[in-house]
């Protein structure tokens, strides 16, 4: 007699390419260095949410939200979440709404910067090299807080060297401070399992 009871097939944690071309990974979540980095400099957008509110009050609080969002998802990552969901759905309907809304040479030129740079650090999750994604990923942040700030009001040369300096100096004190990690990942050591739970 067959038995109708079909085989444990593990389900995998991430399903990127959804083409016929379809990859999936079986690996952890991104390490602790990465997701440090991206929960405490989801507070930078709050910077462009305080700097829009005369502009756009609306715009200001979706980006109040944004920030409180990706800073939860990344302290409580686990891909495919509803956090995560809500995070890329605001992320992106905050970037196409400032894209169309604005125009200029320095506009579309940060634009295609945080594309290729998001484009990047994804391609970088393929092959596991979390120090490249980490990067990347800081990169696309660091052109969009710059698109959107030029969006909501006019970039100075003193605002532009303060902000950038204390985001890159941002940057290397959370890759300084996990600088073991971070030299175990380039060393092809694996990053912490996920939390399967809830």
């Amino acid at each position: 007699m067959l038995s109708n009871k079909l085989p444990d097939i593990p389900t995998p944690q991430y399903t990127l390419l959804m083409s016929k071309y379809m990859v999936d990974l079986n690996f952890s979540s991104p390490p602790a260095a990465t997701r440090a980095f991206f929960s405490v400099s989801s507070f930078w957008v709050v910077i462009l949410s305080v700097n829009a509110w005369k502009a756009s009050p609306p715009l200001s609080l979706l980006l109040a939200l944004l920030s409180v969002v990706s800073f939860l998802h990344w302290s409580y990552f686990k891909y495919n979440s509803w956090l995560s969901l809500v995070d890329r759905f605001l992320a992106s309907f905050v970037f196409i709404y400032v894209l169309v809304r604005n125009t200029g040479v320095i506009h579309y030129t940060l634009a295609t910067l945080a594309l290729l740079s998001f484009s990047c650090g994804s391609a970088a999750i393929l092959t596991k090299t979390w120090d490249t994604h980490l990067a990347f990923h800081a990169l696309f942040r660091y052109s969009a807080f710059w698109m959107i700030y030029g969006f909501v009001q006019p970039i100075g040369m003193f605002q532009f060297i303060i902000w950038s300096t204390l985001y890159i100096g941002h940057y290397v004190c959370m890759c300084l401070w996990l600088i073991d990690e971070i030299n175990a990942i380039k060393r092809g050591g694996y990053p912490a399992p996920v939390n399967k739970k809830g």
